[in-house]
């Protein structure tokens, strides 16, 4: 007995077609296509391990009760035409897995309470990151040191995910749950260290702001930024600091001080009205012809952040180094699958030492994301 829904599960998270599953598996496609369609399936011994073989998948994982599917969340806003619906899936998919092994282990353990505000209906932006910055206990002013630290802290679980398609698909974001009251942040780890900051305020934004569908991606994509600018830089420093003549060579400091790459720096510039429109489109034509859109410097000044929570986890339930095959006992993936998942997180050494804060010299940096042991 199989789950339909963990066959087109795994067949989506390995992007694969019905067709050439149903070829793997010496299965027509339609027999795929009433399998998936089909919520418990009677299959053959035989039919099944070819079937699992295929997906790459042990056979426990197709037995195993599926959780729903994870809601689109901000997927349905950043997805692009361009971009291959199988590779949506795939991210989808993998999501949905790193998802179903958090949640299982937030069953033993409790974790930080969700402090994301809800400002659906809120129209300014500047207004919005500053109650933001207050719900996460971030100070309302100054650069913030670690992003993806900030979300984990305010009961966000952050998902490194390994499928990612440069420009079209970094991050999405949904509330998860029966009640919709768990943010899930799946993040792409392919990306510079500056961008993969943006990119997580960006959907910072989208838990705050969009909790609901919305027809008019122009504006949900214009609001993310604007509120990504202010929660990163906000309006009052950017002030202070673009007192002086705008140019390339004083946003380059900037871009390590506030962990914003120079290109985002220069429509912050503009925001907070110390640049005008022509200032602003000569800045990109000098970005350009300095070969600084493909890479800008301070490329390499820092380390890209990684999520810490889920590994953190880990550690606490099945031990430090984490033992893969009793994980594997709880949720059955392959070892070489959970070891792969676990090496996209930070563990707890380097992740203290490799991250370079951008926070002023002697500010404290924040202490790690608090699980503890529920009680019996």
């Amino acid at each position: 007995m199989i789950y339909g829904a963990r066959v087109r599960q795994a067949r989506e998270l390995r992007g694969l077609t019905q067709t050439a599953t149903g070829k793997g598996a010496g299965l027509s496609q339609g027999r795929i296509a009433q399998i998936e369609l089909t919520p418990i399936v009677e299959i053959s011994d035989e039919n099944l391990e070819r079937l699992a073989q295929t997906l790459k998948v042990p056979v426990a994982f197709l037995q195993r009760p599926p959780l729903e599917d994870l809601a689109e969340g901000s997927m349905q806003f950043r997805a692009r035409k361009s971009l291959p619906a199988p590779v949506l899936r795939q991210a989808r998919r993998e999501a949905e897995i790193a998802r179903e092994v958090a949640r299982h282990m937030l069953t033993k353990l409790e974790g930080p309470s969700v402090r994301i505000p809800d400002l659906r209906g809120m129209h300014d932006m500047g207004e919005a990151a500053q109650l933001t910055r207050s719900a996460l206990g971030l100070p309302p002013h100054g650069p913030i040191p670690r992003v993806l630290h900030a979300l984990e802290r305010a009961g966000a679980i952050v998902i490194a995910l390994e499928t990612w398609v440069d420009g079209k698909l970094d991050a999405f974001s949904t509330w998860d749950g029966p009640e919709l009251d768990l943010p899930l942040v799946p993040i792409g780890q392919g990306s510079s260290w500056d961008r993969i900051r943006f990119t997580a305020s960006h959907e910072l934004a989208h838990l705050v702001l969009h909790r609901a569908p919305c027809s008019d991606l122009e504006k949900i994509e214009q609001e993310a930024d604007q509120f990504a600018g202010e929660f990163l830089f906000p309006r009052e420093d950017a002030e202070s600091e673009f007192t002086k003549t705008v140019t390339l060579s004083r946003l380059a400091p900037l871009k390590l001080k506030w962990g914003m790459s120079i290109a985002s720096l220069i429509f912050r510039a503009a925001d907070v009205g110390a640049i005008d429109q022509r200032q602003k489109t000569s800045l990109h034509v000098q970005l350009g012809a300095r070969g600084w859109r493909k890479q800008e410097p301070g490329a390499d000044a820092r380390e890209p952040e990684q999520p810490r929570a889920l590994r953190k986890m880990m550690e606490l339930l099945y031990g430090d180094p984490i033992d893969v095959r009793r994980l594997a006992e709880d949720f059955p993936l392959y070892a070489s699958e959970l070891t792969r998942m676990i090496k996209r997180y930070a563990d707890a050494p380097s992740w203290r030492q490799r991250q370079r804060p951008v926070q002023p010299e002697g500010q404290a940096p924040g202490v790690l994301v608090p699980f503890r042991t529920r009680a019996n």
